[in-house]
């Protein structure tokens, strides 16, 4: 019964979303750096013999970052790299990392927008009011860089504060 429902669901990913089949073994054991796991499946019965290769996935492996960012979040960092063994060569290859370095960047880049067309409406007018220059941390960087083009033609504060 097992097999009938196994081929089936083999059949159906094939059929209805032409999904790739094929066998896996997943490793929960505990980490190891070179494990001795197989991969391929041989056995003779009653004159007959059976072989199968399979993809071998090691969960620990997969799952370790994932597991080191959700700890990072309750535990303090060097108690999370000594029980994950956090290897950050591993982690700087997840899309993740890479994800939220590109957001890192979008925000430093920005920030540093703001600050530059503050320093240049503080020299140009004097220190601007907090309520102002909070106004002016909130644009978007396609907003900061119209006002920090359109300095240029403001000749009084008034200007600034109409824009």
């Amino acid at each position: 019964m097992k097999t009938f429902k196994t081929s089936s669901y083999i059949g159906l990913a094939r059929e209805r979303y032409n999904l790739p089949i094929y066998p896996v073994l997943i490793n929960i054991l505990p980490h190891v750096k070179k494990p001795n796991i197989p991969d391929f499946y041989e056995q003779e019965f009653m004159g007959m013999k059976s072989y199968q290769d399979y993809r071998v996935i090691n969960l620990w492996e997969d799952l370790e970052p994932l597991l080191s960012f959700f700890a990072a979040f309750v535990l303090e960092m060097p108690i999370v790299q000594q029980i994950m063994r956090w290897d950050m060569i591993v982690l700087r290859e997840s899309p993740w990392y890479q994800e939220i370095l590109k957001e890192g960047e979008k925000r430093g880049e920005q920030r540093g927008e703001t600050n530059l067309v503050i320093r240049q409406l503080s020299k140009r007018f004097g220190n601007l009011d907090q309520e102002l220059a909070a106004q002016i941390r909130q644009l978007s960087s396609p907003q900061l860089e119209t006002l920090g083009e359109s300095i240029f033609d403001f000749s009084a504060m008034a200007d600034l504060e109409n824009w």
